[in-house]
């Protein structure tokens, strides 16, 4: 798979800039709550699968999938590893930052690295700005998304940018008074 250059990646990474770090991480002490049909616990290899319309929320942010697999390393969350037709991740606005939506048929988060991975038909939406591709790599420590497509099938990367209108304080577009009495 070739990645594509992106000529205005730039401003799309900025309009992501004020993402915070996807919460389902350990980088929160809040509780993770998982409900599916099935749960497999294996405590020996530090792994969880779980299986049928899994939900995965965590102060208000939320991942649904088919399946999750979490992973842990010495009591920590290491990895989580999600799978459906798409998965669906979605975090809420807070103060200062939009609604985040992301969708891949896979969607992985490595706390080692901190990056978000959003594989096949993945899709990264903040606000009215998108990322669309094959594949998306979100870092969120530095907040940069990388996207390329898919050489095989001539999927190309799709960015929906839309600046932010600016205040017009020219007076240009204010209307002109009449000096008849």
């Amino acid at each position: 798979m070739k990645r594509f250059a992106i000529p205005c990646m730039t401003a799309i990474v900025l309009s992501f800039a004020n993402v915070p770090a996807f919460a389902l991480t350990g980088q929160s002490n809040a509780p993770i709550r998982i409900q599916s049909d099935t749960a497999e616990l294996n405590a020996e290899k530090n792994y969880a699968i779980y299986s049928g319309d899994v939900v995965v929320t965590q102060n208000g942010t939320q991942l649904k999938a088919d399946k999750v697999l979490i992973y842990r390393n010495n009591g920590d969350l290491h990895k989580i590893e999600a799978f459906g037709k798409p998965a669906q991740f979605n975090q809420p606005a807070d103060a200062t930052n939009p609604e985040i939506f992301a969708y891949g048929n896979t969607i992985t988060y490595s706390r080692e690295t901190e990056v978000l991975k959003l594989e096949q038909g993945a899709r990264f939406v903040q606000a009215n700005n998108s990322i669309s591709g094959d594949t998306i790599e979100y870092d969120t420590r530095r907040r940069v998304a990388k996207a390329s497509g898919n050489k095989t099938s001539k999927e190309r990367v799709d960015i929906i940018f839309n600046p932010t209108p600016k205040a017009d304080t020219s007076g240009a577009n204010t209307p002109m008074k009449s000096s008849t009495p």
